[in-house]
């Protein structure tokens, strides 16, 4: 998926080099399950979700305590036509927003994504 490894590069190179950033870092292809605590009020259908091996396309978190900052997901071109990936991506926003992980999702159309990141993290981090 080559819109995944452009952002990549864009965060790499370009987004977590700022020194307001240097207590973030990042990994890609994360488990919701490893962000999931046993207690929280999740749906049958959500929990077997996040047991399916689902996964984030990119985690924000913090370097020192490894708290999560940011989830950022890459919405193919095709996301508008496909229901199925609108289900699971519906289930995936609301996951989130039960756990209090503010999501950012991205589309491959190349319009504006540093600027969107920035935002989103500076939102996350209390910095804006």
């Amino acid at each position: 998926m080559g819109s995944v490894r452009i952002l990549h590069q864009l965060l790499c190179e370009n987004i977590l080099v700022k020194p307001q950033y240097s207590s973030i870092d990042m990994v890609r292809e994360y488990r919701l399950r490893d962000l999931i605590r046993e207690n929280q009020p999740f749906s049958e259908d959500e929990v077997q979700f996040i047991r399916n091996n689902s996964r984030l396309d990119f985690l924000l978190f913090n370097k020192i305590d490894k708290t999560p900052i940011l989830a950022i997901e890459v919405d193919g071109v095709s996301f508008h036509d496909n229901e199925l990936q609108q289900e699971r991506d519906n289930k995936k926003n609301h996951i989130l927003e039960l756990i209090g992980l503010p999501l950012l999702r991205l589309s491959t159309d190349g319009y504006n994504e540093e600027a969107r990141i920035i935002e989103s993290l500076n939102k996350a981090m209390n910095l804006s």
